[in-house]
């Protein structure tokens, strides 16, 4: 039977309309910050402007001004943390958009000039890994954790003395090994779970993440996960997404 999968805006999955948590939902939950922590990291990186003028008015104003300027100022720190925030969550969206055109859609080979550059040097690691292209941005899904998410490349290298099946993600922030592993292997396990590789690379599967960044002149780098960084990996999985939803029992 055809399962019919939809994406809300926020990454959420139902598949044939039952609720399925994404990957990195999970990820984000128990390996990274909680969100107050996030907002805070933001807000950390825009306090710098601030702190001699905060420093000055602390030592002329009375307490109780000083408390409201103070309420001024963070208020501004925030707000611009936030628009940092969701700047680079909208810079990320791009990149793989462009990314996904550049390799899969009917333009493809044409990518925007500021991508140029990186696009060249992953075109150069696919071809070192003898990597050929499969499918790009696929929804994957398992149904016995009632989980799912989105790879953003799938390949296959035939380069080798073994065929090798990769799963691959684009990073435009800074490198998370523990977070990217827990997700790029639990994308391979839910494509074992669906059929979808092939019995001679079944025992063969690699992870590869990309990490593109943000500017033009961006050096490309790559973390690869090799067959059994990738079964750890997935066990790691499990173990959090039990985590997680002890934590929303009541």
């Amino acid at each position: 039977m055809t399962k019919i999968i939809k994406r809300n805006k926020d990454g959420f999955y139902t598949v044939n309309g039952k609720p399925y948590i994404s990957v990195t939902t999970v990820r984000d939950d128990v390996l990274g910050m909680p969100e107050s922590m996030v907002k805070f990291y933001h807000c950390k990186v825009f306090w710098e402007p601030y702190k001699k003028t905060v420093i000055s008015f602390h030592n002329q104003l009375n307490s109780p001004v000083f408390d409201t300027f103070i309420g001024i100022v963070g208020n501004q720190v925030y707000q611009q943390a936030i628009e940092d925030r969701d700047g680079k969550g909208k810079y990320g969206t791009w990149a793989h958009d462009q990314l996904y055109n550049y390799y899969y859609s009917d333009n493809k080979g044409m990518i925007h000039p500021d991508l140029t550059n990186r696009a060249l040097q992953i075109d150069k690691i696919y071809k070192d890994l003898g990597l050929e292209p499969l499918e790009g941005e696929t929804v994957l899904y398992s149904d016995k954790l009632k989980c799912a998410g989105s790879c953003d490349d799938r390949r296959v290298s035939r380069k080798f003395k073994e065929p090798q099946y990769w799963f691959i993600d684009y990073k435009t922030g800074s490198a998370q090994k523990k977070k990217e592993l827990v997700q790029i292997s639990a994308y391979g396990s839910f494509a074992q779970e669906m059929n979808m590789i092939p019995d001679d690379c079944r025992d063969n599967i690699h992870g590869l993440i990309l990490h593109i960044g943000r500017n033009p002149d961006d050096h490309v780098s790559k973390t690869i996960f090799s067959p059994s960084q990738m079964k750890t990996g997935y066990k790691g999985f499990k173990h959090l997404l039990g985590y997680h939803n002890l934590n929303k029992t009541k």
